[in-house]
């Protein structure tokens, strides 16, 4: 209900490598996403499985989505208690950030499976003592490496929860073992198509140098994700708070708990490592910059905060627990319909650009960069060949102009309008036609969801319903894109103005 699809971000990295795989061709690039092979692999495989579209290539991320609550089901379950696995894995089920991100096609839902099924693994191994089980552990952590190569320095909270689990263990090297397996795999796939075993580690440094050092592209204040957890809720909603009075009720009482009391040492253990580790990690000593941060990185937490939140609302009986579970799953569909809204909103004229090409496959349309981008993901999903593309706003080429139909469109907040220092977008050149304002592709649940909660927020007292209204307004309505046919007789020298 929440599938958001096309951002113009990653995706078209992803999509592009894989389509690439498809026809024979693995792609050499500098840029490091084409080389992340835990996410191209598998969509190249499941497009020649199913055929190429768009719903195919978002199967594994959706498909990992799921795999990852049903995990905290079970971990929940096996670890705390039945009541606590149900709980925890509704919490992540409804969890905005997870629905988001189980609709778009990119690497973070593979990621936080992949390395929660590593968790999992492990503390069955410990349970269990089975060597086999270790390297099992040990290959899904070396997938997080194939996934996002950046992550896998994660895998030094192994150490506090092996030392929690007790004595040393011969058989725990098989988890090293494993990860090392996955890494001389990936080693050798970039020997065979790059002709360097030690590419992906290059193509790493390169961008964490140009990118975090020099241009600085990325947030690395520590407090950034315990700013989204405790204040932003938009994105993890009421599960911060839930999971730590679930850590609260477990310390208050665990003198007399004695079933899973290592199980929560290992849980919060896992919770805090993760937390710390990925806002305090240091990637440069000079200058002092620690590990790049964003928003949709936070999923990386969710599957432990779940799982405290699960055994939170184990504890509670009667009216309390009601009351509480239906504000926590009503919030968390509320805010996910919101997140698809807040990601549809800036790329529905981009879609809609797209769909404008298809129906004029012999005429060059011109249009912003995200329609551009739309333009050419839908390419990729072309089955008759026709493959129509955008044609940027500020390439205007006008020897095409010359010889085909033209159109372009201007999106007001298209930044590539703006460089056009001659014109504004309410004057642009006079042997244009004006046609109409194009409409934005088809509303989604989280547009109505935001309608409605406009009007809700519209009978708030001043002046909170003027800030809310501002805030929903961008989420309700895309910004207007007009639509102009330039004439094959138009001869307007951008340059020179004439």
């Amino acid at each position: 209900m929440f599938y958001t699809g096309f951002s113009g971000s990653d995706e078209m990295i992803y999509v592009r490598a894989a389509i690439s795989i498809l026809s024979g061709e693995w792609r050499s690039d500098q840029y490091i996403g084409a080389l992340r092979y835990g996410i191209n692999l598998p969509i190249a495989g499941l497009l020649w499985l199913f055929g190429k579209h768009e719903a195919v290539a978002a199967i594994w991320a959706f498909g990992c989505s799921l795999a990852e609550v049903a995990l905290v089901y079970v971990m929940g379950r096996g670890l705390l208690n039945h009541r606590a696995g149900i709980f925890g894995a509704l919490l992540l089920a409804c969890l905005p950030l997870h629905v988001n991100l189980a609709g778009r096609l990119l690497a973070d839902s593979p990621l936080a499976f992949f390395m929660t099924l590593s968790f999992a693994l492990f503390l069955l191994a410990e349970a269990r003592d089975r060597a086999g089980i270790y390297f099992i552990a040990g290959v899904a952590a070396g997938f997080v490496y194939w996934v996002k190569e950046a992550t896998i320095i994660y895998m030094v909270l192994f150490l506090p929860l092996a030392w929690l689990c007790g004595p040393w263990r011969n058989r725990r090297l098989w988890l090293a073992a494993g990860a090392l397996a996955m890494l001389f795999a990936n080693c050798l796939l970039m020997w065979v198509v790059n002709g360097d075993p030690l590419h992906v580690f290059k193509v790493l440094n390169a961008t964490v140098n140009d990118v975090y050092l020099i241009q600085k592209g990325f947030r690395t204040e520590p407090g950034y994700y315990f700013g989204y957890l405790f204040a932003k809720l938009q994105h993890t909603g009421l599960l911060a708070y839930l999971a730590f009075s679930g850590g609260l009720i477990w310390f208050r009482k665990r003198r007399c708990i004695e079933q899973g009391h290592t199980a929560m040492v290992c849980i919060l253990t896992w919770c805090c490592g993760m937390l710390l580790l990925f806002s305090f990690y240091v990637i440069s000593l000079n200058p002092l910059t620690l590990i790049a941060k964003q928003s949709n990185y936070l999923v990386m937490f969710t599957a432990p905060l779940a799982l405290l939140g699960g055994y939170f609302f184990s504890k509670l009986k009667g009216a309390l627990h009601a009351a509480m579970l239906v504000v926590s799953v009503a919030s968390g569909v509320l805010l996910s319909g919101l997140e698809q809204a807040a990601a549809w909103a800036p790329t529905a004229n981009g879609r809609a650009a797209a769909s404008f090409a298809e129906l004029h496959p012999e005429s060059v349309v011109y249009g912003s960069v995200n329609a551009v981008k739309a333009s050419v993901f839908n390419s990729h999903f072309d089955r008759e060949g026709k493959n129509p593309k955008v044609v940027p706003l500020i390439g205007l080429d006008w020897s095409h102009v010359t010889s085909h139909p033209a159109y372009a469109i201007w999106d007001e907040k298209d930044e590539d309008w703006s460089r056009w220092s001659l014109h504004r977008p309410s004057d642009p050149p006079l042997c244009w036609e004006y046609l109409g304002v194009l409409s934005p592709a088809e509303s989604r649940p989280g547009g109505w969801l935001a309608r409605l909660v406009g009007m809700v927020a519209g009978s708030m007292p001043q002046p909170l319903s003027t800030h809310m209204t501002s805030s929903l307004t961008t989420l309700e309505v895309p910004s207007v894109a007009r639509v102009y046919r330039i004439p094959r007789n138009c001869r307007f020298n951008l340059a020179s103005g004439h």
